[in-house]
């Protein structure tokens, strides 16, 4: 996104560079067969062992409802799986062979895309860049 090509309202120049940097990553990991917000959910749960849906949500920083539509894919695809008992409320969520097969091919690309991100930005604006995410964080 050019300089020029800027909004004056912040928000939207937000927008605009999340959803351009959430296809930059999509394409990125394309292959391991997943978008970068399930790779990151399947990634953080494998990191946990297992989890329950509040526990995950946490770690990924989502409400529980927004989580809970997320998993719907990676439940079906057969990335994850709820060994829950019949009945129980609460799942108890955990990496499947195929999920772990997805991670292994997408991490490094995963890492791939970090590395030209941290390079078109520099060392300098990378630490800028942390910084006023984690002012607006604040708001």
């Amino acid at each position: 996104m050019a300089q020029n090509k800027l909004s004056p309202c912040h928000c939207i120049n937000l927008r605009k560079t999340a959803k351009h940097i959430t296809d930059y990553y999509n394409k990125a990991i394309e292959a391991c067969g997943l978008t970068v917000s399930q790779f990151s959910v399947l990634w953080n749960l494998d990191y946990l062992g297992q989890s329950n849906t509040t526990a995950l949500a946490e770690r990924v920083g989502l409400d529980r409802s927004t989580l809970v539509r997320n998993l719907k894919p990676l439940l079906t695809g057969g990335f994850m799986k709820d060994s829950a008992p019949e009945g129980q409320r609460d799942r108890v969520l955990g990496v499947t062979s195929k999920g772990k097969m997805a991670l292994e091919i997408g991490i490094p690309l995963w890492k791939e895309a970090q590395k030209k991100v941290n390079t078109m930005l520099g060392a300098e604006h990378m630490d800028c860049y942390k910084e006023a995410l984690g002012k607006l964080l604040e708001l």
